[in-house]
């Protein structure tokens, strides 16, 4: 019996997203390594490149889960929902241990942050329990619009990286 895709249609996309994860990625650790002992010094910048990294790696392993061939829905969402859990929660555990923890200069910066955050990942995990028949009405769109939006917040997080560091 031949199994067909849970995504038909969708492959192009999560190459695409696969690919631009990556590349995401590799930007974030060159901006991490150019203003490492700034990064260092600052508490709340250690834990945004933790974030942003674990965002991009958290697309990536989703982008690469959705592309595995001949899987039913139900078993893409359990997949993504293996994958998607630690990308969207481990960042809230930083988060909160940072704002107890650590003396912001304007602690408005880590809710910020964890909407943020949440924006870009929750879509993931949403869609994720859609597929697995946890939701009704909610599949793969709102993983593709999750990865796009935690591509976007990444990218905001490396921008921060890079740029506003220094200022």
């Amino acid at each position: 019996m031949e199994q067909t895709s849970a995504i038909p249609g969708w492959s192009d996309f999560f190459v695409a997203t696969a690919g631009v994860a990556g590349a995401l990625a590799g930007l974030l650790f060159v901006a991490i390594s150019i203003n490492i002992a700034k990064i260092i010094e600052l508490p709340s910048a250690i834990n945004r490149a933790g974030e942003g990294l674990l965002m991009l790696a958290g697309v990536l392993a989703v982008a690469l889960v959705a592309l595995v061939p001949a899987q039913s829905a139900h078993h893409l969402g359990m997949i993504l929902l293996v994958a998607a859990i630690p990308a969207w929660f481990l960042p809230v555990l930083t988060q909160i241990r940072g704002f107890r923890h650590h003396h912001y200069q304007h602690k408005m910066h880590v809710p910020l942050r964890a909407t943020l955050h949440q924006i870009g990942t929750l879509p993931i995990v949403v869609g994720a329990l859609g597929l697995f028949g946890e939701i009704a009405g909610v599949g793969i769109g709102w993983v593709a619009a999750g990865c796009i939006l935690s591509m976007v917040v990444a990218m905001f997080s490396a921008w921060v990286l890079l740029i506003e560091i220094l200022r």
